[in-house]
């Protein structure tokens, strides 16, 4: 039933489901009473009927309503004192009602990405809804609605900092992206400095701090899995280097790091499969991209205490993406009453995967063709150094600087940083700007001399070590 008609308020209830629990006092709510006092509602709100007693439903006699869209306007119109409200009344499920709220929830402008995240969340595991689904629904791409779904990940700290607007977007999903140690590690950081730095530079300190091929190597701990994984073929484990000191087997060469990870995981799914266990391999993202591998919206993650861990409850190993290596439990079964009881198809298209074919191979070809220009750049440099090329080779330097590396050398060579606002109207200090000008004065001398104290402060825990060499 679709019915258009003006309906008592008194006979309207609200909704105990309803998505939005914000936005009902304020300056805005208190110009949508003022509007509706003068003008009434304009716009229907949604109802579905409802029976008080039992004998009322079984003869099909509706004695109540319960707003299911518009309770901002409802709630309105009850401090206006309307007696009726115009609304479309229409049959609904519990599962089909909840689901028209988060959709037209989704419809707000004023959304928090962390709540439109979870309104997405909520149309996957309890509407069977696909991401490609939602994409269509909403109108947004599918790689948006993804990013959104990250924000979910969030701990409480994080979560609280992006709703205040101390983070930003951009920091808020590199942070949804790490494990929830890992994720208190990156706060704090955040916050040691003066300034918040850079989505960029947020990225490279992460990357360096959680992905370097040193910060994570757990087959140095295990001798039978030191010995599956092998030993180093790109890098040198047994000589000193610009890293410090290398134990006995370590990686000093991403490469090699990601190869022996790939053994280090199926020599833990092998150890597993010996004990007459099924170990399972993850990936933390939402995407199914790696073959083989459970992307995070087809499996629910659990605890390790097993209180909190169902009968269904299997151990799985993170193979792609943040956390590779690590160790988790998950469901993964639909018929489970303790965790999420819907898991969507994630599978993509024909059409996005031959599209996604096209895009990989113009990558390669572009890095192919950027690979010749690198060739030929290095060889018509000449030596010494003339003028030209020492400003190439510093703005080169200079444009891969964070904050934390370019401010300290600056300072050394008496420059000083332009204090701006950007859109968000957050204050910031820009380097790159003075120390650019400041350079059109420096002789290669001087010049050279920065570019060597950029590459000193870059090599940032093993600083000292390199202070030595000279």
């Amino acid at each position: 039933m679709n019915k258009f008609q003006s309906i008592k308020i008194s006979l309207i209830r609200k909704s105990n489901t309803n998505v939005r629990k914000k936005g009902f006092d304020g300056a805005e709510f208190n110009d949508l009473v003022a509007s509706i006092k003068e003008k009434g509602v304009l716009v229907p709100i949604i109802v579905r009927p409802t029976s008080k007693s039992k004998h009322a439903a079984a003869y099909n006699v509706v004695t109540g309503y319960e707003v299911v869209a518009g309770e901002r306007r409802f709630r309105a119109a009850e401090i206006v004192g309307l007696k009726e409200i115009p609304a479309m009344v229409r049959d609904l499920t519990d599962g089909e009602a909840k689901e028209v709220q988060i959709i037209e929830n989704l419809q707000r402008s004023d959304i928090h990405s962390l709540d439109e995240g979870f309104s997405y969340r909520q149309l996957i595991e309890k509407s069977k809804y696909t991401i490609e689904n939602i994409a269509i629904k909403v109108g947004k791409s599918q790689g948006y609605i993804r990013q959104r779904l990250f924000l979910t990940n969030l701990i409480e700290r994080p979560a609280n900092a992006y709703r205040k607007g101390d983070i930003t977007d951009g920091h808020a999903v590199l942070i949804a992206k790490l494990s929830f140690n890992d994720q208190s590690k990156a706060m704090k950081y955040l916050k040691e400095g003066w300034e918040l730095p850079s989505v960029k530079e947020f990225k490279e300190w992460i990357e360096r701090t959680f992905y370097h091929p040193l910060a994570f190597q757990p087959w140095l701990k295990d001798k039978e899995a030191n010995e599956a994984v092998g030993e180093c073929i790109e890098c040198l484990p047994n000589k000193n280097t610009l890293f410090g000191e290398v134990k006995e087997g370590a990686c000093t060469d991403l490469k090699c790091w990601k190869r022996k990870m790939e053994k280090y995981i199926e020599y833990q799914i092998a150890k597993a499969k010996e004990q007459g266990i099924e170990m399972l391999k993850v990936s933390k993202e939402y995407s199914s991209d790696s073959s083989g591998i459970l992307s995070a919206s087809k499996y629910q993650s659990l605890s390790f205490k097993k209180k909190e861990q169902c009968k269904y409850a299997q151990k799985a190993i993170v193979a792609a993406g943040p956390d590779t290596g690590t160790f988790l439990w998950i469901c993964v079964n639909p018929k489970c009453t303790k965790h999420y009881s819907q898991h969507a198809d994630y599978s993509l298209s024909p059409k996005e995967k031959e599209r996604r074919k096209k895009e990989a191979k113009k990558q390669k070809a572009e890095r192919e063709n950027e690979e010749e220009k690198i060739v030929e750049a290095l060889n018509k440099i000449k030596w010494p150094l003339d003028k030209k090329t020492l400003d190439i080779i510093f703005e080169m330097i200079l444009q891969g600087q964070g904050t934390t590396v370019l401010r300290p050398v600056a300072k050394r060579f008496g420059i000083t940083p332009e204090k701006k606002t950007n859109s968000m109207s957050y204050s910031y200090y820009d380097w790159e700007a003075p120390i650019r000008e400041a350079a059109k004065k420096m002789d290669n001398a001087k010049k050279l001399r920065f570019i060597i104290g950029v590459l000193l402060e870059r090599t940032w825990g093993f600083k000292n070590k390199v202070l030595k060499m000279f």
